[in-house]
């Protein structure tokens, strides 16, 4: 139902709605600044950049005041942490754009990411776009060398496959973009774990097609050890069974998403 081929999608530099880009940060001290750095720096003329501090305990929200004379930056600090899904919800509510790009503050991009996430979006069956996100710290240990390795095949072409065939389920919470009236209709972003996979699927349901765009070029931190990237893929596989098998088990209906899409 969802299945759509898509033609070889070309850059189209007079396609430029209003985009506001979305900051989530906790304890980021070192990071943040440079990602919304990068996120200033790019080639399309953003002018809406929501940053929230999300009850940090270190020097997140004092790096961030580099930002504060601005006008494209909105800085918000809550007091008391509300998780990942609470700040975004926080920014979406500030934001003004058509088009919502949500970002990890540990990110950094190509010049031109933006710009060629938003050129899928030209199509009105798609509802949202997940970027290629490749791992800038490969060469400090062994852990993130194979994860490096990991993220070239399921991402860079897993996902490129999966966004053919009209069954990708995800957009990375690192680098995706939305369609603001698709956001809204969901509710956008629920608390907890998954949120990335959880919305990306109310979204779905709304019968809306997921791109995957690998010219738009994310760049993130992955775990060094093998003990932080166990934490982190038990609660990554903890969320898919939740999103799924449980919350979204409506998802393997061959009825309502097609029987590609199932298998």
């Amino acid at each position: 139902l969802l299945f759509k081929w898509p033609r070889k999608v070309l850059m189209d530099r007079s396609y430029e709605p209003r985009v506001s880009v979305l900051v989530p940060a906790h304890n980021e001290a070192e990071s943040a600044a440079k990602t919304v750095r990068s996120v200033l720096e790019q080639d399309y003329p953003i002018k809406e950049v929501v940053v929230v501090d999300d009850g940090s305990q270190d020097s997140t929200w004092d790096s961030l005041q580099v930002f504060s004379g601005d006008p494209r930056v909105k800085l918000v600090r809550n007091a008391t942490r509300g998780g990942k899904a609470s700040a975004l919800q926080t920014a979406l509510k500030l934001a003004t754009g058509e088009i919502i790009v949500s970002v990890d503050s540990d990110s950094t991009f190509d010049r031109d990411a933006v710009r060629w996430l938003v050129q899928y979006l030209r199509d009105p069956d798609v509802g949202g776009v997940s970027g290629n996100i490749k791992v800038r710290n490969r060469t400090k240990s062994l852990a993130t060398w194979f994860q490096a390795a990991e993220y070239a095949i399921a991402i860079a072409t897993g996902r490129r496959v999966s966004g053919y065939l009209g069954w990708l389920t995800v957009i990375s919470g690192a680098f995706g973009a939305y369609r603001r009236e698709a956001l809204e209709a969901v509710g956008a972003w629920d608390p907890g774990i998954g949120d990335d996979s959880n919305v990306t699927i109310k979204v779905r349901k709304r019968r809306q097609r997921i791109a995957f765009a690998p010219e738009a070029v994310c760049l993130t931190d992955v775990p060094e050890s093998w003990r932080v990237l166990w934490r982190q893929r038990r609660r990554w596989d903890k969320s898919g069974f939740r999103n799924r098998l449980r919350k979204h088990v409506g998802i393997l209906n061959p009825f309502v998403f097609g029987l590609r899409n199932s298998v």
